[in-house]
């Protein structure tokens, strides 16, 4: 049940982040970031680290290729006999590891980034701080007159309330 809630906070986090990628890629001015809704996106920000990138050629290393085999077209001379010369500068790519190792490795990780959620789940947080960022979520949400009004009514609350002067029909609004 446990793990199943936190690769739920995982999936939604990472949709988040895809999202603020996306907007970061686009070229979106600052103004047009995205900006997550998750009030606990920052939290999990330790797993951006942690996310595994996809195997394969990355775009980058087919552009590369291409871009030899051009050269490599345009000065017959220096070819080799199958006419692709081979890059010496740069990244030399190493065999993957066995089928059986790479699932080691992945479950190695996997329980290190379970143990790391656990360890930030269990951090105990006060119910008033959780009510608190949503309250937060919602408050930024409301034009800023409507905000005036509502930190007044707020303020006034917590001011009885330390007084011990709160009832129930105390406050009502209009």
């Amino acid at each position: 049940m446990v793990v199943k809630k936190i690769n739920i906070f995982r999936s939604n986090y990472r949709r988040e982040l895809k999202k603020v990628l996306g907007s970061e890629k686009s070229g979106a001015g600052t103004d047009d970031l995205y900006i997550p809704s998750l009030w606990y996106y920052k939290h999990l920000t330790f797993l951006r680290n942690q996310e595994n990138q996809e195997v394969g050629v990355s775009s980058i290393e087919k552009e590369d290729e291409e871009n030899t085999q051009e050269e490599t077209a345009d000065d017959p001379e220096q070819g080799t006999s199958s006419g692709i010369r081979r890059r010496s500068a740069g990244p030399e790519r190493v065999p993957l590891a066995s089928s059986k190792r790479r699932k080691v490795d992945m479950e190695a990780k996997r329980s290190e980034l379970l143990s790391l959620a656990c360890i930030h789940l269990q951090r105990s947080e006060e119910d008033g701080d959780i009510l608190a960022r949503g309250w937060a979520q919602e408050f930024k949400k409301m034009r800023p007159d409507q905000q005036v009004h509502a930190w007044k009514a707020i303020n006034y609350i917590l001011y009885d309330g330390r007084l011990g002067r709160l009832e129930r029909n105390l406050v009502r609004i209009n």
